[in-house]
């Protein structure tokens, strides 16, 4: 037997007066306020990655230009018995912008004026991405750390470049410290017998 009493039905029906639900109004507050939420944590977000992106891209682009070089280096060919011409990249500290060049001498560094020896060639000269300008340039995994200049030429048939900072006699690996406007350091590792990476 069920047994529902007056009592119990005025209860019931001023509880289910409470259930009714919000209003349309409400709603579009309340998805108002998530969305402003939301897209406050995803802008802060995207633009953090964004930056990362370009900080990686700009250190990423003087590897490609080494690599670049190293092809260019790497298929030139032989004069009259021997590799006497190649190809490089120079960074000088402090500097916003690296150079890419030829050389057909082999004191395998770029230095002085193009036009006032005619040994040097000026292939091209690129700005550093996202404001980064070369920090500092360090020998034997960051040793020594006081160079001015670096120059990595690569001619045949080494597939590694040659090394020389300030224009000193070849060394084995050389870092280059990249550093932006905001305190993001990259660090371009360059070893004699090939390889190249960023960290």
């Amino acid at each position: 037997m069920f047994f529902f009493s007056f009592k119990n039905q005025n209860i019931y029906q001023s509880f289910r007066k409470n259930l009714r639900g919000f209003t349309i109004i409400e709603m579009l507050v309340v998805i108002a306020i998530v969305g402003i939420f939301s897209a406050l944590i995803l802008g802060s977000g995207f633009s953090d990655s964004n930056n990362r992106a370009k900080d990686d891209s700009a250190v990423n682009e003087v590897l490609l230009s080494l690599k670049e070089v190293q092809s260019w280096g790497t298929g030139s060919r032989e004069f009259a018995g021997s590799y006497d011409s190649g190809f490089g990249v120079y960074l000088e500290k402090d500097a916003s912008s690296y150079v890419l060049f030829g050389e057909d001498i082999r004191d395998n560094k770029y230095g002085g004026d193009i036009g006032k020896d005619d040994k040097k060639e000026l292939v091209d000269k690129k700005e550093l991405q996202a404001s980064f300008v070369v920090d500092k340039i360090c020998v034997n995994e960051g040793e020594v750390c006081d160079f001015n200049e670096v120059n990595f030429v690569y001619r045949r048939p080494n597939l590694g470049p040659i090394i020389t900072v300030d224009g000193s006699g070849t060394i084995e690996s050389a870092e280059i410290y990249f550093k932006n406007g905001r305190g993001v350091e990259k660090k371009l590792v360059v070893s004699s017998l090939g390889k190249l990476y960023i960290e």
